[in-house]
Order: C-alpha cells, then sequence, then structure tokens
C-alpha cells in the first residue's frame, strides 16, 4: 500500500480517496491493529481494511492520521484520532504533575 495525493492504493489495485470516505470505525484500531474506512466510490460503497498484520502499523498510523485529518471529528467512530492519542502521550508527564496540584488544592 501506498499513500497518494488524494488517498491510497494498494498492489492490487485497489484506490481509495481520502474525500470519498464517510466513515473510519476504528473499534479494533488499538487491540488488533484493524481499522475499517467505508467510502463511495464510482456510486458504489466500498471498505478499506487497515490491517497491521497485512502493513506495518507506523506507516498504516501516518496514512491514518492524513485521512484523519480530511475527517469531521463524528465521522470517526469506535475510538480516537491518531492526532488525539499523540496529545494523550504528550501529556501524560504533564498530568501526573497536574494531579499533585490537584491533590494538593483537595488537602487545603
Amino acid at each position: 500500500m501506498e499513500a497518494t495525493d488524494e488517498g491510497l492504493q494498494t498492489s492490487w489495485g485497489q484506490q481509495m480517496r481520502f474525500a470519498e470516505v464517510t466513515l473510519l470505525n476504528k473499534k479494533r484500531w488499538d487491540a488488533k491493529g484493524i481499522a475499517r474506512a467505508f467510502y463511495t466510490a464510482a456510486g458504489k460503497k466500498h471498505v478499506f481494511v487497515f490491517d497491521d498484520f497485512k502493513y506495518q502499523r507506523e506507516p498504516l498510523g501516518q496514512i491514518l492520521r492524513r485521512l484523519e485529518a480530511v475527517l469531521q471529528p463524528d465521522q470517526i467512530i469506535g475510538g480516537i484520532s491518531e492526532a488525539q492519542r499523540d496529545l494523550q502521550n504528550q501529556g501524560e508527564a504533564p498530568e501526573a504533575d497536574h494531579s499533585e496540584v490537584d491533590q494538593a488544592d483537595a488537602n487545603s
């Protein structure tokens, strides 16, 4: 699979334009590395399966980030966006500091 300017394509010829995606289901992304993009092309509904068993996880995550950047928040279901995950991961250390401040406030 490779990313293009407008979407992605596979070695077997499946193409998906990011603008055609109507829904991204990430329900199994955290546990199984599987996400499903539902899209309409030429008037027909299709599903593209992102599977980290078939593709390397990090490049796949980068493609998901590009896709999620063009989707509305309500089009991403079953999990958080990769951008939100990045923010959470960056915020872990400061959150620990905030909890100490919150505990001190509760004791005063």
